[in-house]
């Protein structure tokens, strides 16, 4: 297992999340009681601010402070699948065995931040549940993810659940020409596109979408809305499929035509 996942941020924008407060208190609340866990999932749409809020609670543990810090941390770990892997699979679990049962060298926690939590297979999720029933007592483990459903239940029940939420779209609008220096229209036609979350506007950079990649996102979007408002329990399985096409589309390079063709389909069989 390579070294790769430590993270610095010398050659990235400075990590910053806004619209979570609420978050970042109850975590900096936990802190200073003592009362920090040890397995969090921090779950919510793409581009919310998860990862990110997980990255700041590592460099708060070792620095304390929620906020960048200009070396790597030396206590923190960013598990991604392997170069040429699409999961995430039973070995990188003992990596994190490894790595957590060691003495943490300036933290009072050694922090592993799984961002794409959706790749672990369920090998890997059971060999982390050995580790979340009886972790170091100076491990932390933060699986992110836009669907709680991806972890197993055992495991799931397990952790520590914050659920991360969309920002209304003037709010979105408001710290685009605040905290990005964004002009005012570009402001809100970025955040017209971003369906409540600050990370897709800010990587529009000030371009629109193709339009067939847009028509596919938004007609997407409106039928996970349709389908949640319409029924959610009854419809909570067709539901997690387009969530995990929302997904696909977010990461991967995929043809919009075609994707959107066969949620088109799926709709069909299944409504």
């Amino acid at each position: 297992m390579s070294t790769k996942g430590h993270f610095s941020i010398k050659d990235k924008a400075k990590v910053r999340l806004f619209g979570h407060e609420e978050i970042l208190r109850a975590l900096e609340r936990q802190m200073k009681e003592g009362s920090l866990g040890h397995a969090y999932l921090f779950y919510g749409d793409e581009g919310i601010g998860k990862a990110t809020c997980a990255k700041l609670l590592a460099y708060a543990l070792e620095t304390g402070a929620f906020e960048e810090t200009p070396s790597p941390l030396l206590d923190a770990y960013v598990l991604l699948p392997e170069e040429g892997e699409a999961t995430i699979g039973v070995d990188a679990a003992r990596f994190v065995k490894g790595f957590l049962f060691q003495k943490p060298l300036k933290s009072p926690r050694r922090t592993i931040i799984i961002p794409d939590a959706n790749l672990l297979t369920s090998e890997a999720q059971s060999a982390l549940l050995k580790i979340v029933e009886e972790p170091p007592a100076s491990a932390l483990i933060i699986f992110v993810a836009e669907d709680p459903q991806i972890l197993l239940s055992p495991l799931r029940s397990r952790v520590r659940q914050m659920y991360f939420r969309r920002m209304p779209k003037k709010e979105i609008e408001k710290l685009l020409v605040k905290e990005y220096g964004i002009a005012q229209k570009e402001a809100e036609g970025r955040a017209a596109l971003s369906f409540g979350r600050l990370g897709r506007a800010l990587r529009t950079e000030g371009k629109q979408e193709k339009a067939e990649e847009e028509d596919c996102r938004m007609f997407l979007e409106r039928s996970i809305l349709t389908l949640w408002r319409r029924d959610k329990k009854r419809y909570a399985g067709l539901l997690r499929k387009l969530l995990w096409r929302e997904s696909l589309i977010a990461r991967y390079n995929v043809n919009m035509n075609l994707q959107k063709k066969a949620i088109q389909e799926l709709l069909q069989t299944t409504v």
